[in-house]
């Protein structure tokens, strides 16, 4: 007597609360991805806080432009003008701390390290400087010279807009000279890094210092402490990624509407065996294995999908025969 072979079962992996979770009726979830994908095509683009969010193709390239700018907010309202402030901004900053703050603005002049500069960078060193001077964590109440404290400033405002290093203009050692200091590395960097916390909180911060110290590049997640030049390049990074977004938001891929509906296009190719195993996570897998020999592609799913698999087949084969 043969074994009577069970109905069609639901998916069992599939959130409930997942709308691009398959259809748990089989008959019907061919249909229903198709008209999810061509209802997606109909609808604008996803922003850059949508990709972000869902960690779209696109999210490292919005997060590296976060951790230049600050916040998605900051890359939607990102403009080229030039920084410009006419004098240094004192609203806030404690009384008690202004003669200290006078003396760092001053020695920064006197290094006459942005003589050959535009009065941009002045601006930047300034809000440098400001930003610092209002962090509740008091950075520069460090207890080392003023002209460490003033150098180590610099520093921070010219590594941010790679203007300082082996491959730029000034070499770390020619800045500290223009102060008369030696090396303040390490003090620059806790400048920067106080920067990056304020801007960021301490999670993301220790991620983008994971991300993109090693590289040598020091962002401070600031589009108020980058030079127009430097904007202007991320503002082109930011229009590719939404060019990028939006191509591939109107492309289908293998759906395509037709008059009375919409087709699909497939890849044939052919199986050649499945094997189940276990994955490096310890949990098992079924390996299925397609195409020729010579160029095999290995592919691995679940048993709760491996089910839904061999059931999706069966009701395939059962169906009549329709155009692919």
């Amino acid at each position: 007597m043969s074994k009577r072979r069970k109905k069609p079962r639901t998916s069992r992996n599939c959130a409930a609360n997942n709308t691009d979770a398959p259809d748990s009726d089989l008959r019907l979830a061919p249909v229903a991805d198709l008209k999810r994908i061509l209802q997606k095509c109909s609808q604008p683009p996803p922003t850059l806080f949508e990709e972000l969010d869902g960690k779209g193709p696109s999210w490292v390239s919005i997060k590296g432009l976060v951790h230049e700018l600050g916040s998605v907010e900051a890359i939607d309202s990102l403009s080229i003008e030039p920084h410009c402030d006419p004098t240094f901004d004192w609203a806030g900053i404690p009384a008690t701390d202004q003669k200290s703050i006078e003396q760092l603005l001053l020695l920064i002049e006197d290094s006459n390290i942005n003589r050959f500069r535009d009065p941009e960078y002045e601006t930047i060193m300034w809000r440098v400087t400001r930003a610092l001077a209002l962090d509740p964590a008091r950075p520069l109440d460090r207890r080392t010279k003023p002209a460490r404290k003033a150098a180590a400033i610099a520093w921070v405002a010219l590594k941010a807009n790679g203007q300082v290093g082996r491959r730029a203009a000034t070499t770390t050692q020619d800045l500290w000279d223009a102060f008369g200091v030696g090396s303040c590395s390490a003090l620059a960097n806790d400048f920067a890094w106080s920067l990056l916390v304020k801007n960021l909180g301490p999670k993301e911060a220790g991620y983008c210092r994971e991300m993109w110290w090693d590289e040598g590049s020091i962002p401070v997640a600031s589009s108020e402490l980058l030079h127009s030049r430097l904007r202007g390049r991320l503002l082109a990074q930011r229009e590719r990624v939404l060019e990028s977004i939006a191509a591939r938001h109107a492309d289908p891929g293998p759906v395509f509407p037709t008059t009375d509906g919409f087709a699909m296009k497939s890849r044939p190719t052919s199986v050649r065996w499945a094997y189940k195993g276990t994955s490096d996570e310890g949990r098992t897998m079924v390996s299925i294995a397609l195409g020729e020999l010579d160029d095999v592609e290995l592919i691995a799913i679940s048993v709760p999908d491996a089910h839904r698999l061999r059931d999706a087949l069966d009701v395939a084969l059962a169906a009549s025969v329709k155009p692919i």
